[in-house]
């Protein structure tokens, strides 16, 4: 999770997971309380997955610069 929130590594769902049982273990937070986060989390990574699918498109043509008609 560390990497995902440096922007390094992805976010993975089990990553979440143990961390809030973690918390639930020590009494940070409550059970109820983990069950909403991981419920949030869960639909967050939905919604993610959905728009990374959505928005793959083919990358534009690339137009020829200056530097490549210098060559003719």
């Amino acid at each position: 999770m560390i990497r995902a929130g440096a922007g390094v590594g992805e976010f993975r769902r089990e990553d979440a997971e143990e961390l809030v049982q973690y918390a639930v273990r020590r009494g940070l937070i409550g059970a109820a309380e983990g069950d909403r986060v991981l419920q949030e989390a869960r639909a967050a990574a939905k919604k993610r997955r959905v728009t990374k699918t959505r928005m793959k498109r083919p990358a534009p043509a690339r137009r020829q610069g200056k530097a490549a008609k210098k060559g003719r």
